[in-house]
C-alpha cells in the first residue's frame, strides 16, 4: 500500500508539472516591459500574429511572431534572446556595433537574417547568404559556417 501512494503521488506530481509546463498565448501588454519597449522601438511597423510565453523547470521565456514570419525569443526578463528575420533584415541598431561594422566591412551586399545571444556571452549571426558568423564575448569573429 505504502508503494502504491508513492506511486500515485509521483504521477500526480508529474501530470501537475507537466500542465505547468505548457506554452501559453499571451497578449502584448503581458510581455516583460524590456521587450514591450524593444519591439516598440525596432518593430513597431510590424504586426504581432503570435504571443507566446513558454514555462520550463528553469524559467519563463517569450517568443512574438510577427505576421511576415519574423521572430523574436526573449528571456525571463524581456531580454532578446533570438532576433530571426527570414523575409527581412534585422535592423541595424540590434547588431553590436563591431558585429555590424564587421559584417559591413567583409560582406558589403550581404544583409544580417537572424543574430543569437549565446549562453557564454558570444553571438552567431546568419547572413543572407547562409553563412554563419560566431563571434565571441569580445565581438571577435571565431568561427564560420557555410
Amino acid at each position: 500500500m505504502k508503494r502504491f501512494m508513492i506511486l500515485a503521488f509521483a504521477i500526480f506530481a508529474l501530470v501537475l508539472t507537466a500542465n505547468a509546463l505548457e506554452d501559453k498565448s499571451i497578449s502584448f501588454e503581458q510581455l516583460p516591459k524590456a521587450a514591450q519597449e524593444f519591439i516598440k522601438t525596432h518593430f513597431a511597423d510590424r504586426t504581432i500574429s503570435l504571443a507566446k510565453m513558454d514555462s520550463d523547470i528553469i524559467g519563463k521565456s517569450y517568443d512574438v511572431i510577427f505576421s511576415n514570419g519574423d521572430k523574436l525569443e526573449f528571456n525571463s526578463k524581456g531580454v532578446w534572446t533570438t532576433v530571426e528575420c527570414g523575409y527581412s533584415v534585422v535592423p541595424d541598431a540590434v547588431v553590436p556595433a563591431q558585429i555590424l561594422d564587421y559584417v559591413k566591412k567583409n560582406y558589403p551586399n550581404i544583409t544580417i537574417r537572424k543574430i543569437d545571444k549565446e549562453d557564454r556571452g558570444g553571438y552567431e549571426v546568419e547572413l543572407s547568404n547562409n553563412l554563419d558568423l560566431k563571434f565571441n564575448s569580445s565581438y571577435k569573429l571565431v568561427d564560420i559556417d557555410s
